[in-house]
């Protein structure tokens, strides 16, 4: 045997410089001239082994680093659906080796299976019919498919990133909602880079086509130089728009969709000004943007995450048909902070849905998630550590003869998370037995398990992380406090609503879309106020004569 190593062509001239180059094959070699004098090929996760296949020549995958591969960027086959034997010891691929025929034989069907879909047209002869094709206009040779149109309206849908927050939940759940046969979805997010959001991807709804960004944008430095300005400043003055490189975006528009003529683009992010410009070269479409919040508090809370990016989308209302905001409150103070005289006509609004399959479906497990350790409940909580991305299991503590008092929401200014802390450790003062579960992540984490610890309350106040399935906890709760000092909406509010909890509200804008009569206990935003709400619940006056129809409310919202 003569052994050929192909390294990356990135880290070649690395590794060449520790030793020897003799088995070596430096980057210059094209791959697929190696390939066709190979024997065997050993490979791990690349997809070399499917141009590799059409030799019928057998694959050996050495995998020594599966688990933490699989965590970190995830894989598309699991070892035993691969063509060939995949092991992490590198003794198995000697054997293998040793026996090479007998591994040929024993994957021979696998093997076949997968060459026939995934080579079913490699020939040797793919590039020139392409270029025949594409370049020489020659179709009448070949197999050409075209206009895949059904009859259904097509619509682009942006989200950007999906993370486990309130704008990626209610996107799923309007994508659980949507009727598939009018209506052909595409969802447009940025590639996922955490457990959470490769998992909630593949939570969408299998009718909506999801498609992840791929790369970024080609530009001149002169382009690059005003897209810059673009981004800072939007289109405020007739210097930035005349600056504005629209080239760039509609090239760009081209790359990431080529020639598809979408009936609708929805911005459903409404945070990116490069989106929102990208979606507004769909030059037949009726174009949406989405305002997932009270625009004007989130540009003094979250300025320095935010800020110029809201200051130059909002520059693009103009040449959007619709503005839309999650409840009619916020779209008023939409209205009021960012109408023109030419946008005020395209502010609308529209309810979030409920995903009421999912909420269902998780109470009627949620005896699973319940566990008993050293005669102690705990609800099983699935815990994402986003640094090396591997999950770990960390139950949460659950004692139903305690008082439990709960809330749900990314841990983000607007939350008012420490606020309801010191309320809490207020109540706690003369109820001792009382206990709070806050759900959710963010970027306060840190800063609210150190005011928690600073207090003393560590044993008292549990953070749970992004709960998959937060409704046991929710369910063994007593209390749901919800303590925002705004919302686009508050949809959590109303799954509480499904499992008929006490609920304490701030008063903020949009509370009203999320109140019922005799629903809930309404209180001011401080420290105080959520002492006082606290303490009207143990005194049995807070309201819950309330009758909540989720299906009524869904076919209102749709």
């Amino acid at each position: 045997y003569q052994i050929l190593v192909k390294p990356h062509q990135a880290v070649y001239k690395h590794i060449a410089k520790d030793g020897d180059r003799g088995n070596l094959i430096p980057s210059s070699i094209d791959t697929n001239e190696l390939l066709s004098i190979v024997d065997i090929l050993i490979s791990d996760y690349s997809s070399i082994y499917f141009d590799f296949m059409v030799t019928d020549n057998p694959v050996l995958f050495y995998i020594p680093d599966l688990k933490e591969y699989e965590g970190y960027r995830g894989i598309y086959f699991r070892p035993e659906e691969l063509p060939g034997p995949a092991t992490e010891n590198i003794d198995d691929i000697a054997d293998w080796i040793n026996k090479i025929d007998e591994v040929k034989s024993e994957y021979n069907d696998i093997y076949q299976k997968t060459k026939s879909w995934a080579c079913e047209y490699d020939d040797g002869n793919v590039s020139k019919k392409i270029i025949d094709i594409v370049f020489k206009g020659n179709e009448k040779d070949y197999n050409i498919l075209s206009n895949f149109a059904d009859g259904r309206k097509k619509i682009l849908i942006h989200r950007g990133s999906s993370k486990t927050n309130g704008v990626t939940i209610s996107m799923m759940n309007l994508l659980n909602n949507i009727d598939y046969d009018k209506y052909d979805v595409t969802v447009y997010l940025a590639t996922p880079t955490t457990i959470d959001g490769m998992e909630n991807i593949d939570k969408m709804s299998d009718n909506a086509r999801a498609m992840c960004r791929v790369s970024t944008f080609n530009s001149t430095l002169f382009e690059d130089f005003c897209n810059g300005i673009y981004r800072k400043v939007g289109l405020r003055n007739f210097i930035t728009k005349l600056i504005f490189p629209k080239k760039l975006y509609e090239r760009e528009y081209r790359r990431c969709f080529g020639q598809v003529d979408f009936d609708y683009v929805i911005d459903f992010s409404g945070y990116s000004s490069f989106f929102s410009a990208l979606l507004l070269q769909a030059e037949n479409a009726k174009k949406i943007i989405w305002q997932h919040s009270d625009m004007g508090s989130e540009l003094i809370t979250r300025a320095a995450v935010h800020g110029s990016n809201i200051n130059a989308s909002i520059t693009l209302f103009p040449h959007y048909d619709k503005i839309v905001s999650a409840t009619e409150e916020v779209m008023k103070a939409n209205i009021k902070n960012f109408a023109t005289k030419g946008t005020k006509d395209k502010f609308t609004y529209s309810t979030n849905l409920i995903d009421l399959t999912r909420i269902q479906r998780c109470l009627k497990g949620s005896e699973k998630s319940i566990v008993h350790i050293d005669g102690r409940r705990y609800i099983s909580n699935r815990i994402k550590k986003v640094g090396d991305a591997i999950s770990i299991e960390m139950p949460v503590p659950i004692d139903s003869s305690k008082i439990n008092f709960v809330t749900m929401g990314r841990m983000s200014p607007e939350k008012n998370h420490m606020n309801l802390i010191d309320g809490f450790a207020k109540i706690r003062e003369d109820n001792p037995d009382c206990r709070l579960y806050i759900i959710g992540d963010g970027p306060l984490r840190r800063k609210i398990e150190d005011n928690i610890a600073s207090m003393g309350l560590s044993d008292v106040v549990h953070l749970t992380g992004n709960l998959s399935n937060p409704f046991p906890l929710l369910s063994q709760c007593d209390c749901f406090v919800f303590p925002s000092l705004y919302e686009a909406q508050g949809l959590v509010v109303l799954e509480a609503r499904m499992l008929n909890l006490p609920i304490i509200l701030s008063d903020f804008d949009a509370a009203p879309s999320v109140m019922m009569e005799n629903g809930q206990l309404l209180i001011g935003k401080e420290s105080n106020d959520i002492y006082e709400g606290m303490k009207a619940f143990l005194n049995g006056e807070v309201p819950t004569d309330y009758k909540f129809d989720p299906q009524e409310y869904n076919k209102k919202a749709y």
